[in-house]
């Protein structure tokens, strides 16, 4: 549904969407019912908050009817010290970037996509909307936005776009339809 806050939008998650764990042996979905999911911390964890492709812990079993019964989540987290190379920051003096009158806690950040199949034909528009949206702030949340100023996209130094932005090009036809 739409979100409320500082800047409305209409996620591409619903009420009714179910929450699936995939890795190499299949799929199963997770029945959250009766659990209470905390993030590291400690806010009630929403199912439009999560992606694809993040890494997390599952405890939990599977029913008769497929489904896991999940009993605890946990997310993937690396605290700055158990990085090397990386320093403790307060100690090194290092200032966090500012957006406008505001203190941001994110750093200037480098943004890495992928996967756009940008093209004339039979190309998907989802992406790009979901990339220009982030980029510009209409995804994010009042709190966040508070910390980022105008936009999400405030802290961001470089848009590198990656491996398979552009569709395919497959024949003669297709290239005079992507020149038009």
């Amino acid at each position: 549904g739409a979100k409320q806050g500082g800047s409305a939008f209409q996620t591409i998650s619903s009420d009714g969407d179910k929450l699936v764990l995939e890795d190499d042996s299949g799929r199963v979905i997770l029945n959250l019912t009766g659990l209470d999911v905390k993030d590291e911390v400690g806010d009630n964890l929403k199912l439009c908050e999560l992606a694809t492709g993040i890494v997390v812990s599952v405890v939990g079993s599977v029913t008769a009817t497929g489904e896991m019964e999940v009993e605890g989540i946990f997310l993937a987290n690396v605290e700055a010290k158990d990085v090397p190379g990386v320093v403790d920051e307060e100690a090194a003096g290092v200032v966090k970037a500012k957006v406008g009158d505001v203190q941001s806690n994110l750093d200037p950040c480098v943004l890495l996509v992928s996967g756009l199949k940008m093209g004339k034909e039979g190309s998907e528009t989802l992406p790009l909307q979901l990339l220009t949206d982030y980029v510009s702030g209409a995804s994010v949340e009042a709190e966040e936005e508070q910390l980022l100023g105008e936009g999400s996209g405030a802290h961001l130094c470089r848009v590198l776009l990656c491996g398979g932005s552009v569709r395919e090009v497959k024949d003669a036809e297709d290239v005079k339809s992507a020149a038009e």
